[in-house]
């Protein structure tokens, strides 16, 4: 059975759909019986069902310039 940091490092990997049948079944065991990681999940598939909806625009050369230069 994962453990909760488990369930924190593979959630991405849960929610894409990239995981074995045990994995999967190893991931739900643990969140049938631990309610952290049940809160967790929700919010990971509220993250997950409305980022993709979004349109991020790619940057300019200058906007890619100022944040350089603010990272110096």
């Amino acid at each position: 059975m994962f453990k909760c940091k488990d369930i924190g490092y593979r959630a991405s990997d849960y929610l894409a759909g990239e995981m074995n049948l045990s994995e999967r079944v190893r991931f739900r065991l643990h969140l049938s019986i631990c309610r952290n990681c049940q809160r967790f999940m929700q919010q990971m598939h509220l993250l997950h069902d409305t980022l993709p909806q979004h349109q991020f625009p790619e940057p300019d050369d200058t906007q890619i310039e100022k944040w350089v230069k603010g990272l110096e």
